[in-house]
């Protein structure tokens, strides 16, 4: 028997939202003002106005735009340092006592948030991480767009079947917390929704 279990991140695995954490952590006062910049933006968002990817666009550039890759990558080590007590201990618990079995096993985050900062609690677990991609200059300098989809909803989906050839799977285990993790089901023999709370 074969099995891949698939996990999303900001959460499930982990209590909140990782980059807005992650934008706190790096500067606090720029991102409180951030709040207020984006603030109407999202409220089109919420009306239909506006995608709400427009709205993690701007939040994106406003953070993290001109910063280098290496002090991205070295300020999500230690922000895992200091933010890994976020990882929910049920999850934690989970993945232990499933590796314990003898089924081969795939393990996978699929998220929307980026690696610069996920990485660290991902192989601190031991996983695989597929997310979305920050836009970098050819110097390394975060251009502050996306590097292609923003991996959310059926762009999920999307990846792991880019991904994955899924009919070699005998069980399919996913978990996510939003709404729009549930697109998760068309390709999962198991979805557990907010399970780790």
């Amino acid at each position: 028997m074969k099995r891949l279990v698939i996990f999303d991140f900001d959460g499930t695995l982990y209590k909140g939202d990782s980059m807005r954490d992650f934008a706190w952590f790096l500067n606090a006062p720029r991102y409180y003002l951030s709040l207020g910049i984006t603030a109407p933006l999202y409220i089109f968002s919420l009306i239909g106005l506006v995608p709400k990817s427009a709205v993690k666009s701007q939040f994106i550039a406003f953070h993290f735009k001109h910063k280098s890759k290496n002090e991205l990558q070295e300020q999500g080590q230690l922000f895992f340092t200091q933010f890994q007590s976020k990882l929910f201990p049920d999850a934690i618990h989970y993945i232990k006592t499933l590796r314990a079995e003898t089924i081969e096993t795939e393990w996978i985050v699929v998220s929307g948030s980026c690696a610069e900062w996920l990485q660290p609690f991902v192989e601190s677990l031991e996983l695989t991480l597929h997310c979305t991609q920050l836009s970098y200059s050819p110097e390394a300098k975060c251009l502050g767009k996306l590097n292609g989809a923003n991996i959310t909803g059926k762009e999920k989906v999307t990846l792991i079947r880019s991904a994955f050839d899924l009919t070699s799977y005998q069980e399919i285990i996913s978990f996510g917390n939003a709404k729009s993790d549930r697109q998760l089901t068309s390709i999962s023999t198991h979805y557990y929704h907010r399970h780790f709370e």
